[in-house]
């Protein structure tokens, strides 16, 4: 019985191992869409306090660029709100014009992990980031140009798209040009950057749209990468 009882003990303990290991080799080849050697990501809290205002806030970062890359191991250096495979996502649900709804959206509410959809809207992940991010990780455009900075008040702003948003809502290239709404701001589509998975990487690539942080205001929490 002793016996009989540690075989298969022994043989549980065996498939549980041999589907951990398959595991492990599947995740191992799962696409991430960006290059993550030799990159160093911290994150960067600023208190209200210190850094009331967000001219103060640049002027912080603007001087940690330049400690950072006078070091001959820095590379590059770069700044967002939040990192590929990163804990921290935001969703934003963007609205089109009656008259001007994508070819590719029903209307239904978009699945997206962690938030609830809504009806008429299409969600989406929100990333604000420098443009030397885009080198840090080593993400191509696939079309256009990365957006140009703008004032925080400006009612209409530039941003880049990723693949799967561009292909879910203009079926790809042809997004280059479009625009929709967040909030009371007009956002026009200049460039299509690779997917990249953010949180899991068990889940799909999300549709994300790249914000430019130069002159936007800021989140009080940020990510450095450093590229080495």
């Amino acid at each position: 019985g002793l016996i009989a009882a540690e075989v298969a003990l022994a043989v549980v303990l065996l498939a549980g191992s041999g589907l951990l290991v398959r595991t492990v080799l599947e995740l191992h080849d799962v696409e991430l869409g960006f290059d993550g050697s030799n990159l160093l990501v911290l994150e960067l809290r600023l208190s209200k306090e210190a850094y009331p205002e967000p001219a103060d806030q640049h002027a912080f970062l603007a001087d940690l660029e330049r400690e950072m890359l006078s070091r001959s191991a820095v590379e590059t250096f770069a700044v967002s709100s939040t990192v590929p495979l990163g804990r921290s996502r935001s969703a934003v649900w963007i609205q089109f014009d009656p008259d001007d709804v994508p070819p590719g959206f029903d209307g239904s509410p978009t699945e997206f992990p962690g938030f609830g959809g809504r009806e008429g809207e299409y969600t989406a992940n929100a990333v604000t980031a420098t443009r030397s991010y885009y080198d840090a990780l080593d993400l191509p455009l696939l079309w256009g140009r990365l957006a140009e900075p703008m004032a925080p008040d400006a009612e209409e702003l530039e941003v880049v798209i990723s693949e799967r948003m561009a292909s879910d809502l203009w079926g790809g290239r042809e997004a280059l040009g479009e625009d929709f709404r967040l909030f009371d701001r007009r956002l026009t589509v200049v460039g299509v950057i690779r997917d990249v998975r953010f949180g899991d990487v068990r889940i799909d690539y999300l549709p994300t749209i790249y914000f430019p942080m130069e002159r936007q205001n800021l989140d009080r929490t940020l990510r450095v990468v450093v590229e080495t």
